[in-house]
Protein backbone atom coordinates (compact mmCIF):
# COMPACT_ATOMS: atom_id res chain seq x y z
CA UNK A 1 0.00 0.00 0.00
CA UNK A 2 2.05 2.90 -1.22
CA UNK A 3 1.21 6.13 0.60
CA UNK A 4 2.40 9.09 -1.43
CA UNK A 5 2.63 11.44 1.52
CA UNK A 6 5.53 9.71 3.28
CA UNK A 7 6.50 12.81 5.23
CA UNK A 8 3.13 12.92 6.99
CA UNK A 9 3.34 9.20 7.65
CA UNK A 10 6.68 9.74 9.38
CA UNK A 11 5.35 12.29 11.82
CA UNK A 12 3.92 11.42 15.18
CA UNK A 13 0.15 11.21 15.45
CA UNK A 14 -0.12 14.53 17.23
CA UNK A 15 2.51 16.16 15.06
CA UNK A 16 0.55 15.00 12.03
CA UNK A 17 -2.54 16.58 13.52
CA UNK A 18 -0.67 19.86 13.97
CA UNK A 19 0.50 19.68 10.38
CA UNK A 20 -3.09 19.13 9.29
CA UNK A 21 -4.26 22.35 10.94
CA UNK A 22 -1.56 24.45 9.37
CA UNK A 23 1.53 24.34 11.58
CA UNK A 24 4.56 24.24 9.27
CA UNK A 25 7.29 21.63 9.70
CA UNK A 26 10.67 22.13 8.11
CA UNK A 27 11.16 18.40 7.58
CA UNK A 28 9.72 14.99 8.35
CA UNK A 29 11.54 14.94 11.68
CA UNK A 30 9.38 16.32 14.53
CA UNK A 31 10.85 18.86 16.93
CA UNK A 32 12.25 17.61 20.22
CA UNK A 33 9.31 16.84 22.50
CA UNK A 34 9.06 17.85 26.12
CA UNK A 35 8.70 14.73 28.21
CA UNK A 36 7.72 14.00 31.76
CA UNK A 37 7.29 11.49 34.53
CA UNK A 38 4.00 11.24 36.39
CA UNK A 39 3.42 9.67 39.79
CA UNK A 40 0.07 9.31 41.57
CA UNK A 41 -0.30 8.13 45.17
CA UNK A 42 -2.70 8.50 48.11
CA UNK A 43 -2.53 8.56 51.90
CA UNK A 44 -6.16 7.43 52.13
CA UNK A 45 -7.45 10.99 52.56
CA UNK A 46 -5.79 12.95 49.77
CA UNK A 47 -4.41 12.03 46.35
CA UNK A 48 -1.01 13.40 45.32
CA UNK A 49 -0.24 13.72 41.59
CA UNK A 50 3.38 14.67 40.95
CA UNK A 51 4.49 15.56 37.41
CA UNK A 52 8.18 16.26 36.77
CA UNK A 53 9.05 17.55 33.31
CA UNK A 54 11.87 18.91 31.16
CA UNK A 55 12.40 19.68 27.44
CA UNK A 56 14.45 16.64 26.48
CA UNK A 57 13.87 13.15 25.18
CA UNK A 58 14.42 9.80 26.93
CA UNK A 59 13.18 11.43 30.10
CA UNK A 60 14.30 10.71 33.65
CA UNK A 61 14.15 13.33 36.44
CA UNK A 62 17.24 15.49 36.97
CA UNK A 63 18.33 18.51 38.99
CA UNK A 64 16.76 21.70 37.64
CA UNK A 65 13.62 20.07 36.18
CA UNK A 66 10.22 21.56 36.94
CA UNK A 67 7.51 19.92 39.01
CA UNK A 68 3.78 20.27 39.59
CA UNK A 69 2.28 18.60 42.67
CA UNK A 70 -1.53 18.58 42.63
CA UNK A 71 -3.37 17.56 45.79
CA UNK A 72 -7.06 16.58 45.76
CA UNK A 73 -9.44 14.95 48.22
CA UNK A 74 -9.46 11.27 47.26
CA UNK A 75 -13.18 10.55 47.66
CA UNK A 76 -14.54 13.76 46.15
CA UNK A 77 -11.84 15.07 43.82
CA UNK A 78 -12.10 18.51 45.45
CA UNK A 79 -8.89 20.50 45.06
CA UNK A 80 -6.72 20.97 48.14
CA UNK A 81 -4.07 22.97 46.30
CA UNK A 82 -1.11 22.91 43.95
CA UNK A 83 2.60 23.35 44.53
CA UNK A 84 4.84 24.24 41.59
CA UNK A 85 8.59 24.76 41.44
CA UNK A 86 11.85 23.08 40.54
CA UNK A 87 13.69 19.87 41.38
CA UNK A 88 16.58 21.07 43.55
CA UNK A 89 18.38 17.72 43.73
CA UNK A 90 17.96 14.08 42.72
CA UNK A 91 19.93 11.78 44.98
CA UNK A 92 19.10 8.16 44.35
CA UNK A 93 15.42 7.66 45.17
CA UNK A 94 15.16 10.95 47.08
CA UNK A 95 14.07 14.10 45.24
CA UNK A 96 14.28 17.50 46.94
CA UNK A 97 11.63 19.85 45.54
CA UNK A 98 11.83 23.62 45.89
CA UNK A 99 8.46 25.42 45.69
CA UNK A 100 8.41 28.60 43.60
CA UNK A 101 6.60 30.52 46.32
CA UNK A 102 8.98 33.08 47.81
CA UNK A 103 10.53 32.03 51.12
CA UNK A 104 9.15 28.50 50.89
CA UNK A 105 11.18 25.67 52.41
CA UNK A 106 12.02 22.65 50.25
CA UNK A 107 10.42 19.26 50.84
CA UNK A 108 11.40 15.74 49.85
CA UNK A 109 9.70 12.89 48.02
CA UNK A 110 10.81 9.29 47.60
CA UNK A 111 10.43 7.55 44.24
CA UNK A 112 10.85 3.80 44.52
CA UNK A 113 10.27 1.33 41.69
CA UNK A 114 8.86 4.10 39.54
CA UNK A 115 6.29 5.05 42.20
CA UNK A 116 5.81 7.89 44.68
CA UNK A 117 6.09 6.21 48.08
CA UNK A 118 6.83 8.95 50.64
CA UNK A 119 6.52 12.73 51.11
CA UNK A 120 8.41 14.34 54.00
CA UNK A 121 8.45 17.95 55.26
CA UNK A 122 5.48 20.27 54.89
CA UNK A 123 4.48 21.34 51.37
CA UNK A 124 4.17 25.04 50.55
CA UNK A 125 1.31 25.50 48.09
CA UNK A 126 1.24 28.22 45.44
CA UNK A 127 -1.37 29.99 47.59
CA UNK A 128 1.17 30.25 50.43
CA UNK A 129 -0.65 27.72 52.61
CA UNK A 130 1.51 25.06 54.26
CA UNK A 131 0.17 21.54 53.73
CA UNK A 132 1.29 18.92 56.27
CA UNK A 133 3.46 16.14 54.88
CA UNK A 134 1.52 12.88 54.55
CA UNK A 135 4.55 10.65 55.07
CA UNK A 136 4.23 7.21 53.43
CA UNK A 137 1.79 7.14 50.49
CA UNK A 138 0.41 4.30 48.37
CA UNK A 139 0.65 4.33 44.55
CA UNK A 140 -2.63 4.19 42.64
CA UNK A 141 -3.45 2.69 39.24
CA UNK A 142 -4.20 6.11 37.73
CA UNK A 143 -0.57 7.10 37.31
CA UNK A 144 1.53 6.70 34.18
CA UNK A 145 4.96 6.61 35.76
CA UNK A 146 7.88 5.04 33.90
CA UNK A 147 7.83 1.27 34.03
CA UNK A 148 4.57 1.51 35.94
CA UNK A 149 1.19 -0.17 35.97
CA UNK A 150 0.57 -2.88 33.37
CA UNK A 151 -2.87 -3.88 34.62
CA UNK A 152 -4.45 -2.15 31.60
CA UNK A 153 -3.17 -4.83 29.23
CA UNK A 154 -5.90 -6.28 27.07
CA UNK A 155 -6.62 -7.98 23.77
CA UNK A 156 -7.29 -5.12 21.37
CA UNK A 157 -7.86 -7.24 18.27
CA UNK A 158 -8.88 -10.89 18.35
CA UNK A 159 -8.91 -13.06 15.24
CA UNK A 160 -9.46 -10.26 12.71
CA UNK A 161 -9.06 -11.18 9.05
CA UNK A 162 -5.72 -10.31 7.45
CA UNK A 163 -5.39 -9.45 3.77
CA UNK A 164 -2.14 -9.57 1.81
CA UNK A 165 -1.44 -6.73 -0.61
CA UNK A 166 -1.07 -8.40 -4.00
CA UNK A 167 -0.41 -4.97 -5.53
CA UNK A 168 3.00 -4.71 -3.86
CA UNK A 169 3.90 -8.19 -2.63
CA UNK A 170 5.11 -10.18 -5.62
CA UNK A 171 4.01 -13.74 -6.22
CA UNK A 172 7.49 -14.98 -5.33
CA UNK A 173 7.33 -13.21 -1.94
CA UNK A 174 3.72 -14.05 -1.08
CA UNK A 175 4.61 -17.41 0.46
CA UNK A 176 7.25 -15.71 2.60
CA UNK A 177 4.81 -12.98 3.66
CA UNK A 178 2.16 -15.49 4.69
CA UNK A 179 4.71 -17.48 6.70
CA UNK A 180 5.40 -14.53 9.02
CA UNK A 181 3.61 -14.81 12.34
CA UNK A 182 5.29 -12.21 14.59
CA UNK A 183 4.68 -8.50 13.92
CA UNK A 184 5.61 -7.33 17.44
CA UNK A 185 7.85 -4.46 16.27
CA UNK A 186 7.22 -0.85 15.34
CA UNK A 187 9.30 1.49 13.16
CA UNK A 188 10.93 4.69 14.39
CA UNK A 189 11.74 7.58 12.14
CA UNK A 190 13.61 10.87 12.37
CA UNK A 191 16.91 10.38 14.20
CA UNK A 192 16.35 6.60 14.09
CA UNK A 193 15.51 6.56 10.38
CA UNK A 194 13.89 3.25 9.51
CA UNK A 195 14.94 1.59 12.79
CA UNK A 196 12.55 -0.97 14.28
CA UNK A 197 11.90 -1.33 17.99
CA UNK A 198 10.36 -4.28 19.89
CA UNK A 199 6.89 -3.39 21.17
CA UNK A 200 7.88 -4.25 24.73
CA UNK A 201 10.41 -1.39 24.63
CA UNK A 202 7.52 1.01 24.10
CA UNK A 203 4.53 -0.65 25.78
CA UNK A 204 4.41 -2.47 29.08
CA UNK A 205 4.05 -6.25 28.96
CA UNK A 206 2.24 -8.38 28.13
CA UNK A 207 2.13 -7.18 24.54
CA UNK A 208 2.22 -9.01 21.21
CA UNK A 209 1.04 -8.93 17.59
CA UNK A 210 0.67 -12.37 16.04
CA UNK A 211 -0.87 -13.79 12.86
CA UNK A 212 -2.13 -17.35 12.56
CA UNK A 213 -4.13 -18.75 9.62
CA UNK A 214 -4.56 -15.21 8.21
CA UNK A 215 -6.06 -13.97 11.51
CA UNK A 216 -4.40 -11.34 13.69
CA UNK A 217 -4.46 -11.01 17.48
CA UNK A 218 -3.11 -7.84 19.08
CA UNK A 219 -2.46 -7.57 22.82
CA UNK A 220 -1.31 -4.21 24.16
CA UNK A 221 -0.55 -2.96 27.65
CA UNK A 222 -0.17 0.64 28.84
CA UNK A 223 2.45 2.68 26.95
CA UNK A 224 5.59 3.57 28.87
CA UNK A 225 5.81 7.12 30.14
CA UNK A 226 8.39 8.31 27.59
CA UNK A 227 5.88 7.63 24.81
CA UNK A 228 2.99 9.65 26.22
CA UNK A 229 2.54 13.41 25.80
CA UNK A 230 -0.03 15.94 26.94
CA UNK A 231 -2.09 17.85 24.41
CA UNK A 232 -1.04 20.88 26.47
CA UNK A 233 2.42 20.86 24.85
CA UNK A 234 0.73 21.84 21.56
CA UNK A 235 -1.86 24.22 23.02
CA UNK A 236 -0.37 27.37 21.51
CA UNK A 237 -0.67 25.87 18.03
CA UNK A 238 -3.94 23.98 18.40
CA UNK A 239 -6.19 26.12 20.60
CA UNK A 240 -7.34 28.58 17.94
CA UNK A 241 -8.50 25.79 15.62
CA UNK A 242 -9.02 22.62 17.64
CA UNK A 243 -11.15 22.40 20.78
CA UNK A 244 -9.70 19.88 23.26
CA UNK A 245 -11.85 18.85 26.23
CA UNK A 246 -8.87 18.22 28.52
CA UNK A 247 -5.49 19.73 27.62
CA UNK A 248 -3.83 17.56 30.27
CA UNK A 249 -4.91 14.35 28.54
CA UNK A 250 -1.94 12.25 27.48
CA UNK A 251 -1.78 10.09 24.37
CA UNK A 252 0.73 7.78 22.80
CA UNK A 253 2.21 9.99 20.14
CA UNK A 254 5.67 8.87 19.14
CA UNK A 255 5.05 7.21 15.82
CA UNK A 256 2.50 6.26 13.22
CA UNK A 257 1.41 3.11 14.97
CA UNK A 258 2.01 0.33 12.47
CA UNK A 259 3.54 -3.06 13.17
CA UNK A 260 6.47 -4.72 11.41
CA UNK A 261 8.36 -7.98 11.29
CA UNK A 262 11.72 -8.22 13.03
CA UNK A 263 13.58 -7.67 9.75
CA UNK A 264 11.26 -4.80 8.82
CA UNK A 265 10.45 -6.46 5.49
CA UNK A 266 6.68 -6.48 5.99
CA UNK A 267 4.30 -4.19 7.84
CA UNK A 268 0.82 -4.73 9.25
CA UNK A 269 -1.59 -1.81 9.04
CA UNK A 270 -5.33 -1.24 9.40
CA UNK A 271 -6.69 0.32 6.21
CA UNK A 272 -9.59 0.60 3.80
CA UNK A 273 -7.42 1.75 0.90
CA UNK A 274 -4.38 3.96 0.40
CA UNK A 275 -6.35 7.12 1.28
CA UNK A 276 -8.06 5.75 4.40
CA UNK A 277 -5.83 4.42 7.18
CA UNK A 278 -6.52 3.77 10.88
CA UNK A 279 -3.92 3.82 13.66
CA UNK A 280 -4.20 2.53 17.21
CA UNK A 281 -3.79 5.37 19.70
CA UNK A 282 -3.75 5.24 23.51
CA UNK A 283 -5.31 7.89 25.78
CA UNK A 284 -4.85 8.03 29.55
CA UNK A 285 -8.38 9.42 30.03
CA UNK A 286 -11.55 10.27 28.12
CA UNK A 287 -10.88 13.24 25.81
CA UNK A 288 -12.38 14.86 22.72
CA UNK A 289 -10.69 17.07 20.15
CA UNK A 290 -12.65 18.72 17.37
CA UNK A 291 -12.27 21.52 14.84
CA UNK A 292 -11.49 22.52 11.27
CA UNK A 293 -8.13 23.60 9.89
CA UNK A 294 -7.48 26.57 7.64
CA UNK A 295 -7.21 23.98 4.86
CA UNK A 296 -10.72 22.73 5.77
CA UNK A 297 -9.42 19.42 7.14
CA UNK A 298 -12.03 18.35 9.70
CA UNK A 299 -11.13 16.77 13.05
CA UNK A 300 -13.83 15.07 15.14
CA UNK A 301 -12.39 12.59 17.65
CA UNK A 302 -13.72 11.14 20.89
CA UNK A 303 -11.21 8.98 22.75
CA UNK A 304 -12.07 6.78 25.71
CA UNK A 305 -9.42 5.86 28.26
CA UNK A 306 -7.40 3.04 26.72
CA UNK A 307 -6.80 2.10 23.09
CA UNK A 308 -8.74 3.79 20.28
CA UNK A 309 -8.60 3.90 16.50
CA UNK A 310 -7.53 7.23 14.96
CA UNK A 311 -8.86 7.28 11.39
CA UNK A 312 -7.21 9.51 8.79
CA UNK A 313 -8.94 10.00 5.43
CA UNK A 314 -7.37 11.93 2.57
CA UNK A 315 -10.64 11.94 0.61
CA UNK A 316 -11.74 15.47 -0.34
CA UNK A 317 -10.34 18.04 2.07
CA UNK A 318 -9.51 15.30 4.57
CA UNK A 319 -10.93 14.16 7.90
CA UNK A 320 -9.62 12.72 11.16
CA UNK A 321 -12.15 10.75 13.20
CA UNK A 322 -12.03 8.02 15.82
CA UNK A 323 -13.60 4.70 16.74
CA UNK A 324 -13.51 2.36 19.73
CA UNK A 325 -13.53 -0.66 17.43
CA UNK A 326 -12.11 -1.56 14.04
CA UNK A 327 -13.86 0.75 11.55
CA UNK A 328 -16.37 -0.81 9.18
CA UNK A 329 -14.85 -1.64 5.81
CA UNK A 330 -11.28 -1.58 7.18
CA UNK A 331 -8.99 -4.62 7.21
CA UNK A 332 -5.61 -5.53 8.64
CA UNK A 333 -3.30 -5.60 5.65
CA UNK A 334 0.20 -7.05 5.27
CA UNK A 335 2.29 -5.03 2.83
CA UNK A 336 5.91 -4.51 1.86
CA UNK A 337 7.40 -2.08 4.38
CA UNK A 338 9.31 -0.25 1.64
CA UNK A 339 6.03 0.69 -0.04
CA UNK A 340 4.64 2.49 3.03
Amino acid sequence: MKNKNKCVNRLSLLAALIAVIGFSFASCKPAADSTEAKYVSTDGTNTYELVISAPRAAYSPKDGDTYVLTITVTNTGVSVGTSTGTVATVRGNTFTLQPARGGAAPFQVTISGGNLTDITESITLDSGISQPAPGPVTPTNSGNNSGGNTSGSSTIVSGATVKYSSDYITNTNMTDAKSRTDFSYIPFFGDWLDQREPLNEVINEPTSVTISDSKVTIKLGIPKDDFLARFNWWKDWLSDRIIVSDWNARVMYDDDFVFTTSDEKYLLICAKDEKNIAFLCYADRDVTFKGTSEYRWKVDCTFKKGWNYLINSEVGNGTTTSSLSQPSGYYWVVDNFSDF
